[in-house]
């Protein structure tokens, strides 16, 4: 008897090279953070998390399709993406008063809605020499008409130094 195994519609087609057609998506949600650590060599033991986002949008057949960003949580690099991200998610980007920047659990990202810009680029990582095109996150965009987190949980605190 024939084994089967049940698949992922939106990660099939991906697999089939489907890239998600580039433009602005207003309703992706957050499904998962995990904290990872750099193994670059220009920035190894610094934290970065690793998103796995889903669009809710009906738009050009995307809904459902998933993809992976990356956001570096260290300020030499120009926390960019992270303030985005913040602003995205509905996190104020005002420093504290010990001039902190107090950004949000993993626990408190998962669930959120965000809105992103797709773009369609090279693969220029190690091992993908083939340089195929993929779509990325060019960047997290401001969200349209909304105040506060837009998430369910309730902010707790952690701090990152933009201070160089």
């Amino acid at each position: 008897m024939p084994r089967t195994l049940a698949v992922d519609a939106s990660a099939a087609a991906e697999a089939n090279g489907s890239l998600i057609p580039e433009g602005d998506y207003w309703d992706v949600e957050i499904e998962d953070v995990a904290v990872k650590v750099s193994q670059s060599q220009a920035n190894p033991g610094k934290e970065m998390y690793n998103l796995r986002l889903k669009i809710r949008d009906e738009v050009d057949g995307a809904k459902g399709r998933k993809l992976w960003d990356t956001v570096c949580l260290f300020p030499e690099e120009n926390p960019i993406s992270l303030l985005q991200l913040m602003t995205s998610t509905g996190w104020s980007t005002e420093l504290n008063a010990e001039g902190l920047l107090e950004y949000p659990t993993p626990e408190e990202l998962k669930g959120a809605i965000c809105a992103i810009k797709i773009v369609h680029g090279k693969d220029g990582r190690k091992g993908h020499e083939n340089d195929d095109p993929r779509h990325e996150v060019k960047r997290y965009l401001k969200p349209k008409g909304t105040a506060g987190p837009r998430t369910a949980t309730a902010p707790k605190s952690q701090k990152l130094s933009l201070r160089k």
